[in-house]
């Protein structure tokens, strides 16, 4: 099976994998894309009250062969 590798940028940090995880195929990426975002969201408390957070999916060749992004706002309303 193929390893991919997750790169993630929180808008402050860039963070390269140089691990990889070995994943059958296209769902178990995006599960594992989803994964990675869910956990640096639950620790992120954005500073400016706006950050987007990205994964870009690499494979064994560094080619890109998926991305996904959220985006975390706060702000006070009193």
């Amino acid at each position: 099976m193929p390893r991919f590798f997750f790169d993630t940028y929180d808008g402050q940090d860039f963070r390269r994998d140089t691990e990889g995880l070995v994943l059958p195929d296209r769902p178990a990426i995006q599960s594992a894309a989803m994964a990675q975002l869910t956990a640096l969201v639950s620790s992120l408390l954005p500073e400016q009250g706006h950050c987007d957070i990205i994964t870009n999916v690499k494979d064994e060749e560094g080619q890109q062969v998926y991305t996904m992004s959220v985006s975390l706002a706060g702000r006070w309303v009193r």
